[in-house]
């Protein structure tokens, strides 16, 4: 794979898919929540997924499996160009500076990192990133698992003002 990070928010082109992804964490908790979201240029779903990851509680690991997770439904929707996009610093620096395997979350960039495909990793800390963050905080809370093509169901941004 081969992968260009840009630190900047830009709509994707009309040709290329989005991925943004995130995770939600509480001290009290003995797991994370993870989401992600695959959509187009103007905002139109393709997919989404919610999991609860009981046992688990470092964010860059569950960054790096929502990432990882993302990009898998991206090549399950036969996604030629994709872009990702991330709030998590760690896992986009690991990306760009292709780091040895140092922390244990590494060795899922490195899983990532040796798929045949292109992608653009975006750093963004915009609208785009709050979705999936409602989706992993759902998921977070009522320790579901979900995933879903075509929209996200109403119950999952029901407190979430015009997330699309």
């Amino acid at each position: 794979m081969v992968l260009k990070v840009e630190e900047k928010c830009l709509p994707p082109p009309p040709d290329v898919i989005l991925i943004n992804y995130d995770t939600a964490v509480l001290a009290s908790s003995d797991g994370c929540g993870l989401g992600f979201v695959v959509r187009d240029y103007a905002g139109k779903v393709f997919g989404a997924q919610a999991s609860y990851l009981n046992g688990i509680s470092s964010v860059e690991i569950v960054e790096a499996m929502a990432l990882r997770c993302g990009l898998f439904m991206a090549k399950e929707l036969k996604c030629k160009n994709f872009w990702v996009s991330s709030d998590c610093s760690n896992v986009v620096n690991c990306l760009k500076n292709k780091a040895l395997a140092l922390e244990d979350w590494h060795i899922i960039i490195e899983d990532v990192t040796s798929e045949e495909a292109l992608a653009t990793v975006l750093m963004s800390f915009t609208l785009l990133d709050q979705v999936p963050h409602r989706i992993a905080q759902f998921s977070l809370i009522h320790h579901i698992y979900g995933y879903w093509y075509g929209d996200v169901p109403s119950c999952v941004l029901a407190d979430f003002p015009n997330p699309m």
